[in-house]
């Protein structure tokens, strides 16, 4: 990538604070145990479910995780007499973890409470299932934790396929995304975007904060496109699949019809090159690569070439 692309690359941040998880997933809080929410902080996307350790087993217990406590906990650890239930709990609050979670919004013991304050172990609470609050928290936490890195580029989503929108500047970018947006597509960052490595295979790109949703056109200013065209125009976040370039047209240069490729955060992503000059409309260009690396994305593998179009029908006319 063109370094003069790379606004600022950015380390994972060091840890994701409690009160930040408290915040958006609108935990209850049953106690915060003395501790200040906002301070501590949560270093890993793994989470864990202490049944295992609450049965006896507390080789390679992962302290550092936050602990989720379900139906099936619960009804284990009542099952056990009342002094070893006791004792367990009070081995699984030595540990040190984080916080604790309570799912199905499932009643708590004053005890229980006067334990988690005695042994400094926030205590929340949430309606939702085990399931669906572990596969929310541990994508949001992945999320958070990623690697990172600002681009000088926009980001819209095309027909489902987020598509990363490089080029020089003045060489059209916002442009072309409004008209992607006026073609039903939803933007999702305009000239910054903030790109995200969740897992070693996905990148997930949104805007800063504070210019989410605006987009900076030349001679008109800055507009609020979920204004102008509704929310269903914008999104929060999209994950890349697909980077497109910008450039001036040269006629001295090979457009190979091969696909290339370009690395970001280590990943691997389809490069397309669309050449620009006077009358040539970037965004129905766009559109179209977007709409074609969906068709191969969908399609099962035996049926397309994986070199791509270009080689399957230069095999077939060979």
């Amino acid at each position: 990538m063109d370094s003069t692309q790379v606004i600022r690359g950015l380390v994972p941040m060091r840890g994701v604070s409690l009160a930040q998880i408290v915040r958006h997933f609108s935990l209850e809080v049953v106690t915060a145990a003395g501790v200040d929410l906002e301070s501590r902080k949560v270093s890993s996307a793994d989470l864990n479910r202490p049944g295992l350790q609450w049965a006896g087993y507390e080789e390679h217990f992962p302290g550092v995780q936050i602990q989720i406590i379900g139906r099936a906990e619960i009804g284990y650890l009542l099952s056990l007499p009342r002094e070893q239930r006791r004792d367990r709990l009070v081995q699984f609050a030595e540990q040190s973890v984080p916080a604790t979670v309570l799912t199905h919004d499932l009643a708590v013991s004053p005890w229980a409470v006067e334990m988690a304050d005695e042994f400094g172990v926030p205590l929340f609470r949430t309606p939702l299932s085990t399931t669906e609050f572990a596969a929310q928290l541990a994508w949001f936490l992945a999320l958070e934790l990623a690697p990172r890195e600002v681009l000088h580029a926009g980001l819209v989503d095309v027909a489902g396929e987020g598509v990363l929108i490089l080029g020089q500047s003045g060489i059209g970018k916002s442009e072309t995304a409004l008209e992607l947006v006026r073609r039903g597509h939803r933007l999702v960052a305009d000239d910054t975007v903030e790109v995200r490595r969740p897992s070693d295979r996905d990148l997930v790109g949104r805007a800063p904060g504070r210019v989410r949703h605006f987009m900076e056109i030349k001679g008109i200013g800055i507009v609020n496109l979920r204004l102008m065209f509704g929310v269903g125009s914008v999104k929060a976040t999209s994950e890349i699949s697909l980077v497109v370039t910008l450039q001036p047209l040269d006629p001295q240069h090979d457009y190979s019809l091969e696909p290339d490729r370009m690395e970001i955060l280590g990943v691997e992503l389809p490069l397309v090159t669309i050449p620009i000059r006077p009358g040539r409309n970037a965004a129905v260009l766009i559109e179209t690569a977007a709409m074609d690396q969906r068709a191969h994305r969908l399609l099962r593998p035996e049926t397309t070439d994986p070199r791509g179009p270009s080689s399957e029908v230069f095999g077939r006319l060979a």
